[in-house]
């Protein structure tokens, strides 16, 4: 999960979207 959180957000939209608020 955690190399999902550093794939940019345009490889993974949903995911992306949900872990930049909870990462920041």
């Amino acid at each position: 999960m955690t190399s999902t959180a550093v794939l940019p957000s345009s490889v993974s939209p949903v995911v992306g979207v949900q872990r930049r608020p909870l990462a920041a």
